[in-house]
Formats: C-alpha cells, structure tokens, sequence
C-alpha cells in the first residue's frame, strides 16, 4: 500500500518548500516594490528553509538539495 518510501516524501515536500518559500518571497518583494534591501527576502527565505528541515529532517535527514537529488537519481551519488 505505500508507494512512495519516507525519504522520497520528506525530500520531494522539503524541496518544495525550499523553493517555495524561496522564489515567493522574491515575487513578493518585486510585486509589492518591496525594493528597500534583501533582508525581507532572506527572513521569509530563511523561515522557509527552517520549516522545510523541520518537516523532513525525521523522515530523510533533511538533504534539501535538488541538485543532489537529481545527481543520486542519474549519476550514482551515493543516497
């Protein structure tokens, strides 16, 4: 019955969240002309990271890395 292993949705929601949070706080910040510095950005960019490791750090170490995650998928990285 369970299809996917723990690792697989603790880095696929982790990386979501990664980027997520990553490119919404620069939408948000060019959208709303929030152009007095990058500190708003790297806060929210910061918080998300934060979350994303708290959500899979229990389930696949917290390895958000999509590029690692696409060099263990294709090229043999080690997992």
């Amino acid at each position: 019955m369970n299809r996917f292993p723990k690792w697989f949705v603790g880095e696929f929601f982790g990386a979501f969240l990664l980027v997520f949070f990553g490119c919404g706080s620069v939408c948000a910040a060019v959208t709303t002309g929030a152009q007095v510095g990058v500190f708003q950005v790297a806060i929210v960019w910061g918080l998300g990271i934060a979350t994303a490791i708290y959500l899979a750090g229990a389930l696949s170490g917290a390895q958000l890395n999509p590029v690692t995650l696409a060099m263990a998928t294709w090229n043999g990285f080690p997992w």
